[in-house]
């Protein structure tokens, strides 16, 4: 994780990395862009790396452990409490998400080698407006300056870990095997999530946001196509319009979509599930509040709430581009039928067209699909 510390001080650069590119209004993402996380997740051949291929295991060994603290939490209760139910959701929520995240992060290998779909897409060689690319250097400076922050938060989580080794030396016996078992094994799973799993979905996050503004790009070009190029010019119309329309609901839009798709869905179920510990963190909180209020547990309680509202509305945020494309691809049948309206003698080719985009996807239309979902932000 050197190559994250390291691009963290791209956030505070005063270079335009667009001065050159407002010029021409076109610029290319390039492929070292993702360079350090080619190198952590496929080896030279192309192959998925030992690294990922030992994150299964490493989850299910945490997991494991989660299970065992939850049964003997679970089995020793004899009026449980909520600090009890708070315990027990956060272990089996933490366990859902390292599994969920392990497997966003397995998708990388796939996404990033020289044959996966961001190559399809054209990285390093479709040219994306001036706007577009700005806004991709700005997401890839937050997630560095992001990865690095959870890099050093990964530091602190294993400061629970040597709390943990310390507790039997300074805690009451009868405590001594759940709090240690607790720490040992949330502190490790956290430092483990923070280190690892936590980075490369953020890097999954960007690679999704560069497919997106790929994708996007192509259909605003054949918007700008439809505006310009009348149907009386049948031979036109069919090789720079029918054929790349057609053709973007096979290529582009159907790549990001099986691309993509899997991962962000488990980016929501896993996000959304650790939300549910954070919300019974806030509950509990609250009710101590309502009862003896102090600055520590007002504290607690708008920490808890921040948490949760941050951990729902991340997948949101992740998704927001693959939205955008759908909107996108609505341009083009708006665009469609605005020139069928205005060449009403030619309306059954424009017609046959848009029908034919409007039955894709079980008539759903065109568009790019996530945890099954057609996304758009209309």
């Amino acid at each position: 994780m050197g190559d994250i510390i390291d691009a963290v001080g791209e956030v505070f650069s005063t270079h335009n990395p667009m001065q050159e590119d407002d010029v021409d209004l076109n610029a290319v993402v390039c492929p070292d862009w993702f360079g350090f996380a080619r190198r952590w997740t496929l080896t030279e051949n192309d192959e998925p790396s030992r690294w990922v291929k030992a994150m299964p295991g490493a989850s299910c060994v945490l997991v494991f452990g989660m299970l065992l603290v939850v049964y003997s939490q679970v089995s020793s209760f004899i009026a449980p409490t909520g600090r009890d139910v708070v315990w027990v959701t956060l272990t089996l929520t933490l366990g859902v998400m390292l599994i969920c995240l392990n497997r966003v992060a397995a998708e990388l290998p796939r996404l990033l080698r020289a044959d996966g779909e961001l190559a399809t897409l054209g990285l390093g060689k479709t040219k994306i407006s001036a706007t577009a690319f700005a806004k991709l250097v700005m997401q890839r400076r937050i997630t560095r300056f992001l990865q690095g922050a959870s890099v050093v938060c990964a530091g602190f989580a294993s400061i629970g870990f040597f709390m943990a080794i310390a507790w039997p030396f300074i805690a009451p016996k009868d405590s001594v095997n759940m709090t240690f078992a607790f720490l040992t094994i949330i502190s490790t799973s956290s430092a483990y999530l923070l280190y690892t799993l936590v980075p490369m979905v953020m890097e999954f996050n960007l690679t999704l946001q560069v497919a997106a503004e790929l994708t996007a790009d192509a259909t605003l070009e054949l918007v700008t196509a439809i505006k310009s190029i009348s149907p009386a010019d049948t031979e036109a119309w069919e090789k720079q319009i029918e054929g790349p329309v057609l053709a973007l609901a096979d290529g582009p839009v159907a790549v990001l979509s099986r691309g993509w798709s899997r991962g962000l869905g488990l980016s929501y179920f896993g996000f959304w599930t650790i939300s549910l510990a954070a919300f019974a963190g806030f509950s509990q909180l609250l009710a101590q509040v309502m009862s003896a209020a102090t600055p520590m547990r007002v504290v607690g309680i708008l920490l808890m709430l921040l948490l949760t509202v941050a951990l729902v509305t991340l997948p949101l945020i992740m998704s927001g581009a693959v939205a955008e494309v759908s909107t996108c691809c609505d341009d083009i049948s708006n665009a469609i039928n605005a020139r069928r309206i205005e060449d009403l003698d030619r309306s059954p080719r424009l017609l046959a067209l848009e029908l034919a985009l409007k039955n894709l996807n079980s008539n759903q239309g065109l568009g790019t699909f996530a945890a099954l979902l057609l996304l758009s932000t209309d």
